[in-house]
């Protein structure tokens, strides 16, 4: 074989599985010689697999995991695997493929469940990743707070999210409208007080179905006009 060190405590990094023999050859300042060999096992890292039943949802997202993982080559039997995941950076460890592993992810974009897998003799995989994407649409609009009676509601909307958005109107919880902006004329026809609100709600759904809700009060003025008045001058002869 290849000398690799000349020193009392050598050191090497075996790169690929099998069974290799260290020879160690000792020589005193006469040249005498001693030799002495020893063989050594290098195993088969785990191969960690993971996979997720579902990748792509809406916060909070309950996804399952699936352990594939394997021992190959000379590797050692399987002896745990810990997943860690991005979005808290909490850690689960589980001690067979067969255990569930599961996850509520929170909050939105593209987060990890990272396993490894780990065998009886301390060897341990590369990490096997799983992306988990989490969308969430933001509804907005504005609309002016205050309305005549017999105005009509303009609605103007600018919400955002993840691929075509859909919406959908209510009014005091009447859906009247699947338009992105909203027009509707808006009437109080035996007003009591000086104005009456009116709920105006949003819906907005990204291409995930993943949902959002904006709610503004609209308050729809209506004043009483009430005559008051006085009689002066001359009395009328209604003889």
């Amino acid at each position: 074989g290849n000398i690799v060190d000349n020193g009392p405590n050598p050191s090497y990094v075996y790169t690929t599985s099998g069974n290799y023999i260290i020879t160690l050859v000792v020589s005193n300042s006469v040249g005498c010689t001693a030799t002495t060999t020893h063989t050594i096992k290098v195993l088969n890292n785990p191969f960690g697999i993971l996979s997720a039943a579902n990748s792509v949802g809406c916060s909070p997202f309950l996804v399952n995991f699936t352990n594939s993982s394997i021992s190959i080559g000379n590797g050692s039997p399987l002896a745990s695997f810990t997943t860690t995941f991005s979005d808290d950076n909490t850690s689960v460890t589980t001690n067979s493929v067969n255990s569930p592993i599961s996850h509520t992810f929170n909050g939105t974009g593209t987060y990890f469940a990272t396993m490894v897998a780990i065998d009886q003799f301390g060897c341990e995989s590369v990490p096997a990743n799983v992306p988990i994407t989490i969308t969430k649409p933001i509804a907005f609009y504005t609309v002016p707070n205050v309305l005549c009676n017999n105005d009509t509601i303009q609605a103007i909307n600018s919400s955002t999210g993840v691929g075509d958005l859909s919406y959908e109107w209510f009014l005091n919880a009447n859906s009247f409208s699947i338009d992105t902006n909203a027009s509707v004329n808006i009437s109080v026809p035996n007003p009591v007080g000086l104005s009456t609100p009116f709920i105006l709600s949003l819906i907005v759904a990204d291409s995930n179905g993943c949902t959002d809700t904006l709610l503004q009060t609209i308050n729809v003025s209506t004043p009483h006009a009430i005559p008051s008045y006085t009689f002066s001058g001359a009395v009328l002869n209604v003889n």
